[in-house]
């Protein structure tokens, strides 16, 4: 007997990352696709409240409207839970503004493996290792977000690079 099954078209959620630096329209992009995809909105927003905003904004599908709930602190599995929490409240699109914080921001996984490097070999500062101790919460929270029964748009922070160049005048810019 074969373990294969006949395939059956499903209506998938979408999964989507939006970048780009700070000021670039991450958030109102994510806020307007999200308005298309469906009626009930959640905003994890992580970005000072960003978000609120473009509350009433009405860009010719009426009024943008959403549910939020903000952040000061960024551990990933607090994440995992509030997109539980969206699904169940039957919300059609989560919104993560932005998902570098549970990266990098406070309590994020860098703390996380900075934490770890800490209280392993007698504080040594072996990050590698460090890693290890913190893995699972890393798996969890892809799994989350790969798995989250919602439509799911994160925005997501790049650096800006400057460079500094000499004009015509010979003045630097």
């Amino acid at each position: 007997m074969s373990s294969f099954k006949r395939a059956v078209r499903q209506r998938l959620q979408l999964r989507m990352a939006l970048e780009g630096p700070s000021g670039s329209g991450k958030t109102i992009t994510a806020l307007r696709i999200a308005q298309g995809l469906g009626r009930r909105i959640a905003v994890i927003d992580t970005e000072n409240r960003s978000a609120s905003r473009y509350i009433g904004e009405d860009f010719g599908e009426g009024p943008i409207e959403f549910d939020v709930i903000e952040l000061d602190s960024f551990e990933p599995g607090r994440l995992v839970k509030l997109l539980r929490e969206a699904a169940e409240a039957g919300y059609d699109v989560v919104v993560v503004d932005s998902l570098s914080h549970f990266w990098m921001g406070e309590g994020g996984m860098l703390d996380a493996v900075d934490a770890a490097s800490k209280r392993g070999n007698g504080g040594s500062g072996n990050s590698f290792a460090a890693w290890k101790a913190v893995k699972p919460a890393e798996r969890e929270l892809w799994d989350a977000l790969i798995r989250c029964k919602t439509h799911l748009t994160c925005t997501l922070r790049t650096k800006s690079e400057f460079v500094t160049e000499e004009d015509s005048r010979g003045k630097t810019a």
